[in-house]
């Protein structure tokens, strides 16, 4: 008998105001500006599922900003992945 899936916790509905520059994947891009930087995977608060967040900074006029994507860890668990 197979056991249903478990959700831990509701999907985040609107991340609308929120402040990500606590994070580490927010952080480490700070502080290493232009080197990509790859989080350990977690539980993503929009979908509940597990990710890797990527980020890095870049220049808009002349101030630094963080882009930032999650990434399904299923989608990576089996592939290997290049840094080149």
């Amino acid at each position: 008998k197979q056991l249903p899936k478990l959700t831990p916790f509701l999907p985040l509905e609107s991340a609308a105001g929120a402040d990500w520059s606590r994070k580490p994947y927010f952080y480490r891009a700070i502080f290493q500006p232009g080197e990509l930087q790859v989080s350990r995977p977690y539980l993503s608060l929009a979908s509940s599922r597990l990710c890797v967040t990527l980020s890095s900074t870049y220049q808009v006029e002349g101030k630094t900003r963080v882009l930032c994507c999650d990434v399904e860890w299923y989608a990576l668990e089996n592939r290997h992945i290049s840094a080149e």
